[in-house]
């Protein structure tokens, strides 16, 4: 019979999720910055930064490679409690995981593919919904798309390209005065001449 030391037991427990389904052949593919979900049970969600997983459709969730292998993936054996332990145990030990580093989630910069915005600079979707959703007027729906700040992709959704660089004296008073806030211009002004 296997016998573990607490020590591997405390390793297992702290082993990373997504490096052990890898080793285990469990196909994963990330949905998020941080997050994974399984191929074959996409109801399986993984968070690499909690080293914790839930899996939806069977209520079931924990912590660690240790209860990910006892209660996912050995959950359809005829196994008993002990056994299920012992078998995760020696399961996760032997993948070489076990060593309680955390799966550090590998993140890119968002990449806009510009293809995607509407090729006859169309924003009718979006100015209707803009307009008379959230009640934005209608001038400064046109000001923010003659600025190109406000565009809309092929299938209508809203697309703010940029920041409003500047902002009219106007706003800027009546802003102050009322909402007593401080504007302060992030991009340098050449100086007057």
């Amino acid at each position: 019979m296997l016998t573990f030391t607490k020590e591997q037991i405390k390793a297992a427990n702290s082993a990373s999720i997504v490096e052990y389904a890898r080793s285990a052949g469990i196909d994963l593919r990330q949905t998020g910055s941080d997050e994974f979900k399984g191929v074959e049970h996409d109801s399986l969600v993984i968070t690499p930064s909690k080293n914790s997983f839930y899996w939806n459709s069977r209520q079931v969730h924990g912590k660690g490679a240790l209860s990910f292998s006892t209660l996912y993936e050995l959950s359809g054996s005829n196994l008993n409690e002990k056994e299920k332990f012992l078998k995760a145990m020696d399961k996760v030990l032997t993948s070489g995981v076990g060593d309680g580093k955390v799966y550090q989630v590998q993140k890119e910069s968002f990449k806009f593919d510009k293809n995607q915005i509407d090729s006859e600079n169309k924003i009718n979707r979006v100015w209707g919904y803009l307009h008379n959703q959230r009640g934005i007027s209608s001038q400064t729906i046109d000001q923010l798309h003659r600025d190109k700040v406000l565009a809309q992709d092929k299938l209508g959704n809203a697309l703010f390209c940029g920041l409003i660089l500047k902002i009219d004296d106007k706003l800027k008073e009546y802003q102050n005065k009322v909402q007593k806030l401080i504007i302060k211009n992030m991009v340098e002004e050449e100086p007057s001449k």
